[in-house]
């Protein structure tokens, strides 16, 4: 667990923001590419190997509350709707799981980042900085995920597929509200890291050469430390081992660390790629 205060940095500019988001599309498209020689190669491997990616367009709401050291009055309740104007962002995640029989790990990792610019309309405290109201704001907040999980496969075959395990969110919360106002300049940012058990289960059935499905994980440690994750979604499988996913995901995050609290819910469509790279043998 890490938690840790962190020191004003330079801007981060919109383009280098969009290159860095396409460098990693390119990245995992590359990797894909790659490795389909491989693939080709070993069709007597008994581990199965994919590599997947998505985009997703996702939308934020909800509350923080980030304070300094826990000094009564240096934060209050923030909605990043209302008082940020965070917007949709357009996110990506790469993935990589290995399937043995019926048993299936996984480690995926998501970088989850929206901002904002917006002029205050209210008196905000952040960190123990003081924002007045007409404060031109310029705000960053990402929620980034590794996430390793192990899954169990109940059910398998042409008529249905079922599996459940457990995984855990290791999470870092980055917020960055920097602006110059009545009161003057500001640049806060707060950092830190910590981890959230929780329970998957996910199914599928097929219908007219699809698979409807649904994926669930739910985390919870307190009242006001928990995440729901939930993502219905329909596949299809193309070229033996390309399989394409759209769907639509709803994410319900909420924690409270010391005396810093959020509330977030980020939601939208998004549609995934995976690549088997090593598949299970055929059972003769």
């Amino acid at each position: 667990m890490v938690d840790r205060e962190a020191a004003p940095c330079r801007s981060r500019q919109s383009p280098a923001k969009f290159c860095r988001k396409h460098v990693r599309g390119l990245a995992i498209a590359t990797l894909l590419w790659v490795v389909w020689p491989a693939a080709s190669a070993r069709s007597d491997w008994p581990i199965r190997l994919t590599l997947g990616g998505s985009y997703w367009h996702a939308f934020p709401s909800g509350t923080v509350k980030i304070t300094e050291g826990g000094r009564a009055g240096s934060g209050n309740t923030i909605d990043v709707g209302n008082d940020l104007d965070l917007g949709a962002a357009d996110l990506g995640e790469g993935s990589i799981d290995a399937g043995l029989g019926n048993h299936h790990f996984g480690l995926s990792y998501e970088p989850l980042g929206f901002d904002g610019v917006t002029t205050t309309r209210r008196a905000l405290q952040f960190h123990g900085a003081e924002i007045a109201p007409d404060t031109r704001l310029q705000s960053d907040i990402a929620l980034r995920f590794v996430i390793p999980r192990y899954e169990y496969e109940f059910l398998t075959g042409p008529s249905a597929e079922l599996r459940a395990g457990l995984l855990a969110y290791v999470w870092t919360f980055d917020a960055r509200l920097r602006g110059d106002g009545p009161g003057g300049l500001v640049d806060e940012r707060r950092r830190f890291t910590h981890a959230l058990p929780a329970v998957t289960l996910s199914g599928a059935l097929p219908v007219a050469g699809w698979e409807i499905g649904a994926g669930s994980a739910v985390g919870v440690i307190g009242s006001d430390r928990y995440a729901v994750d939930l993502t219905p979604e329909v596949r299809k499988t193309l070229w033996k081992r390309w399989s394409f996913t759209l769907g639509y995901r709803w994410l319900k995050f909420a924690f409270h660390e010391t005396t810093n609290r959020a509330d977030l819910t980020l939601q939208g469509p998004f549609v995934s790629v995976a690549l088997d790279v090593m598949a299970a043998p055929l059972v003769p």
